[in-house]
């Protein structure tokens, strides 16, 4: 008869509870430990509370932590993490800072001179995994591709062969990410400096947002929300991986689109490097459809008619200095004048007074011009 196997027994125990996990323990002649736990609860950073974080700590890094201090010659002593610890992850901050932990917790087993290793895995294919298609089909486009079942086979003997406490068995299409908008700082070591073809900042940009509002500044109010309303929609469509900017509908709500937190993060920050400007975590939320968001662009950066009329009169000011330098040549202030008239040429006047005031100065010399930006606007 041949001899029987290793038999399974399958308990049920609430490994968070400290009580009933050392009881188990008791019962028990463990050698080695797989901790394989992991919950989420995604959410933009100002919606975390307390709660939201131990609800995604308390399974992640507690029964590890129980685990770690009644099994302390276990060996493999194995915790499953996540990349999201290392290369952080938009949505996740609760998420990212259980693995984090696991991960400190492993460091510390190792320097104390016992046996662990964290698996920080990458994305996982199929049903099982935690990312959703739509998240899976967005870190693809950035890179991180999901691993197969029998990528994980392949990567656990390689992983667990490494004399490392943290190892990160993950898809990394090194190409794409090269090729990507901005490189994350973490995985730039790994792309060659030549393919590296943009910076990866991702805040705001003052020579950016300058020239964008000049631009928007320049338009009639109609112009420039449809050029507002395309670029929040090419970003979008890059965001939900839409081959046409067509297909991103102006009053469609972002969570009717698929949008998640992770998605509205990524289009934030896609915004806010285009724009210059520094937005909120919450602006699909504030501002639930594309078109929303295009007129919410606009008000920040067009400014108001107060604004306006101060830069105006300062650009005026900056006229008159400009004139009255001792050494300017009558070909330069010949040049001034041309270009004042060529304004009120193409100003639209509907007031008799205001046609008036342009009359003349059409009709005046150079100096009358002049004389009467000094008379009537004090420069």
């Amino acid at each position: 008869m041949a001899p029987a196997g290793p038999g399974i027994e399958v308990v049920a125990c609430d490994v968070t509870d400290r009580d009933a996990l050392t009881e188990l323990v008791a019962r028990h002649d463990i050698t080695g430990v797989v901790h394989a736990a992991g919950v989420l609860d995604d959410g933009t950073l100002d919606t975390l509370d307390a709660d939201r974080l131990d609800r995604v700590m308390t399974p992640k890094f507690e029964p590890l932590r129980h685990l770690d201090e009644l099994c302390p010659d276990a060996e493999p002593f194995v915790a499953f993490s996540s990349a999201a610890g290392i290369l952080g992850a938009a949505g996740q901050g609760n998420y990212a800072a259980a693995n984090a932990a696991v991960d400190a917790l492993i460091e510390r087993r190792r320097a104390t001179g016992r046996a662990g290793i964290s698996l920080a895995w990458g994305l996982w294919a199929g049903p099982g995994g935690m990312g959703s298609d739509s998240e899976r089909s967005r870190l693809a486009r950035l890179g991180m591709g999901a691993l197969t079942a029998a990528d994980g086979r392949t990567l656990w003997d390689a992983a667990l062969a490494q004399d490392r406490a943290v190892v990160v068995p993950a898809a990394l299409d090194l190409r794409t990410i090269a090729e990507s908008e901005h490189v994350p700082k973490l995985l730039s070591v790994l792309v060659p400096p030549a393919a590296r073809r943009r910076r990866t900042a991702v805040g705001p940009d003052a020579a950016t947002t300058e020239h964008l509002r000049d631009r928007m500044t320049a338009l009639r109010p109609a112009e420039r929300e449809q050029a507002l309303l395309d670029l929040v929609a090419g970003q979008t469509a890059r965001v939900l991986g839409y081959g046409e900017v067509r297909a991103v509908e102006a009053t469609r709500p972002f969570t009717e689109a698929g949008f998640d937190s992770l998605a509205a993060v990524d289009l934030r920050n896609r915004l806010t490097r285009a724009t210059g400007v520094a937005l909120p975590a919450t602006l699909t939320f504030d501002h639930p459809t594309p078109l929303e968001v295009a007129r919410f662009l606009g008000t920040l950066l067009v400014p108001g008619e107060e604004e306006l009329l101060g830069r105006v009169l300062r650009d005026l000011t900056s006229v008159g200095e400009f004139l009255s330098a001792p050494d300017r040549h009558d070909d330069s202030r010949t040049q001034v004048a041309e270009r004042l008239r060529a304004l009120l040429r193409g100003t639209e006047r509907d007031a008799t007074d205001a046609a008036e005031v342009t009359d003349r100065l059409r009709l005046s010399t150079d100096d009358e011009l002049f004389d009467f930006l000094d008379d009537q606007l004090g420069i």
